[in-house]
Order: structure tokens, then sequence, then C-alpha cells
């Protein structure tokens, strides 16, 4: 348990079901539980990333602004059309996880996760659900995609979560 602005966080009053929820959700998006706690309590501001993070792991229960801390966004900001924060773009904040060979992949030729999801009309947080422990099997289609553009095998051994045939 981390203590943030004199702030126990957790609370020692919440049920250990919901704190044990709370840390698996925060590995399961590759996030320090401590952290996912202060941004949850808004102790800590989360990086735009962090946000789209969170906001696909909870999505369609809460809003994108849920995980906005303190920052404040202009009225009528949209991103791709849709009325959502710009900050829930994420970008290149924070050092790229190089663990994975489709990040690998990616970095050597200068993009990220989110360029990447967006130039093929994918949310970021679907494409990283794909390689990070305990995610989502990758659709085979995309799997193909991705071995051809970067040379990512489409194999089991390289998708972990495993690869999903047909559509």
């Amino acid at each position: 348990m981390v203590y943030l602005s004199r702030m126990r966080l957790p609370p020692a009053d919440l049920p250990t079901v919901l704190v044990a929820l709370g840390d698996a959700i925060a590995r399961r998006i590759q996030m320090e539980p401590s952290r996912f706690w202060g941004i949850l309590y808004k102790q800590v501001e989360p990086t735009g990333d962090e946000r789209a993070d969170l906001t696909a792991a909870f999505a369609p229960l809460v809003s994108p602004g849920d995980f906005l801390g303190s920052t404040s966004v202009p009225l009528g900001t949209t991103v791709g059309g849709v009325n959502q924060p710009q900050a829930l773009i994420g970008g290149r904040e924070g050092a790229p996880s190089l663990e994975h060979p489709f990040t690998r992949a990616l970095h050597s030729k200068g993009m990220t996760i989110t360029e990447w999801a967006e130039n093929h009309g994918l949310d970021r947080g679907t494409v990283k659900f794909w390689y990070i422990a305990g995610g989502r099997k990758i659709p085979r289609k995309w799997a193909d995609v991705i071995a051809k553009e970067l040379g990512v095998p489409a194999t089991a051994r390289t998708w972990k979560n495993g690869i999903r045939e047909g559509k």
C-alpha cells in the first residue's frame, strides 16, 4: 500500500475483493497497483497512454473523463469525430515496452502502438491487449497483417495469448 498526499491508497475500509480486483486490473494493463490507486483517487496525474489503457479496461462502464484527474480539457475537443478529451490519444508519452516482438518492430520503425492502431482503424487499448500478459487473443487477420507489415511471425509462440481463428 502506498501513501500519497497523506491518504492511504487503497483506503483501509475498501473490501479486500475490490483491492484485489483493482490490483489485478493494474497488473493486466502493466501498471503498478500503487499508481493505479493514485490515479483512481485523483492523487496522481495519469499520462495520456495510462488514460487510454484505463478507459479501454473499463469501457463502456465509465467515461474517459473519470481518469482525467485534475486536468481540464476544453469543451468540444474532438478526436476522430468522437467527443472525447484530446489527452486520451496517447502519443509518445512514456517509454514504450519493448518486451514483445510487435512493440520492438514498431519501435524499430519509429512508430508507436497508438499510431499503428489509428492507421488501421483500431483502438490502442484493443491492440495492447493482444500482447500483454493475460490479454486477449489476436484475430488471425491482424496477426497476418502485422506479419506482412512488420515481419512479426503470426504464430502462437509469438502471440502468447493465442490467435483467434475466423472473424
